[in-house]
């Protein structure tokens, strides 16, 4: 299998990774960013990679046993290797879920599990495009930050999935150790650009269900350890990356605002804190109501 990938650094540049694929391993030509020696580290975090060939591309990277399945290995492309690379490569990657909403962005944090994309996927639904519902690249441009989805697709369990698409619509499954489907979402002209939005929001949510609605500002320094704690790292043993990961997370969390969002894991009252988060964004001066 082989696939073309463009990933958005920041709104000026942008890098294309072909990456192409058997059960034997998988193969990497980048231009833009250099490959990191995050991969070496693979084998620990994930049953996929054992090895890597070569530090300039192209280069390769070969499965244990000499086998893996195909989804699970778009699977590591798509939502592993290539969020790390750009991290690696200088850029702030966040994990999360991100829609444009008026003429900026929200994006919405959290562990694994926690409601990020069916968030996203409410809002998506709501008639908001959508950016991401894994990683986004954040770049501070002056007194704000911008926003840029690396690809555009929806991950969902079965019961978000059947709750927001009718039965047909065209998905795959994400991999073989989950019952997430994978939906492609293609974007509006504007989006295919890359040139990204204005990030006004971050919310953080939280990851027990709350029976009511909450939005609580965070400190400065609360909204610094958040980014920090949701977004993508590539040598953790890197000093000097650990650095800039720091500096970059505080010049972030100084320009936004970021909130910590509690509420109930009910689809029936998705509209309500779809509601509650746009009151509250109009409300503190995060949000522009302009259209998209």
């Amino acid at each position: 299998m082989s696939r073309k990938i463009i990933f958005n650094l920041n709104p000026e540049v942008s890098i294309v990774v072909q990456a192409t694929w058997d059960t034997t391993g998988i193969s990497f030509e980048i231009m833009g960013t250099e490959p990191s020696d995050y991969l070496r580290s693979l084998g620990v975090k994930t049953t996929f990679a054992a090895r890597v060939e070569g530090k300039s591309p192209p280069f390769r990277v070969t499965w244990p046993q000499g086998k893996a399945p195909g989804i699970n290995i778009e699977h590591l492309v798509l939502d592993q290797v290539m969020p790390v690379l750009l991290s690696a490569g200088g850029s702030f990657v966040l994990h999360a879920g991100c829609v444009g909403v008026g003429c900026g962005a929200f994006a919405f944090v959290g562990p694994s599990g926690v409601g990020k994309s069916t968030l996203t996927a409410s809002f998506l639904n709501a008639g908001c495009l959508l950016l991401s519902d894994d990683a986004v690249v954040l770049t501070p441009m002056d007194d704000v930050v911008n926003v840029a989805g690396t690809y555009t697709g929806l991950r969902l369990l079965p019961d978000a999935f059947g709750q927001f698409y009718p039965a047909g619509h065209a998905s795959s499954p994400v991999s073989d150790f989950t019952p997430k489907r994978r939906l492609e979402i293609m974007p509006d002209g504007s989006e295919r650009s890359g040139r990204g939005r204005t990030l006004d929001a971050v919310f953080v949510l939280d990851e027990a269900p709350s029976a009511d609605i909450r939005l609580c500002e965070l400190t400065w320094a609360e909204g610094c350890i958040a980014l920090l704690r949701n977004c993508f790292r590539g040598n953790a043993h890197d000093a000097e990356l650990s650095k800039a990961l720091f500096l970059q997370a505080a010049t972030i969390a100084a320009r936004l605002k970021i909130f910590r969002l509690s509420y109930p894991r009910d689809f029936d009252r998705l509209a309500e804190v779809r509601e509650v988060i746009m009151v509250h964004a109009v409300r503190t001066g995060c949000f522009s109501q302009q259209a998209t």
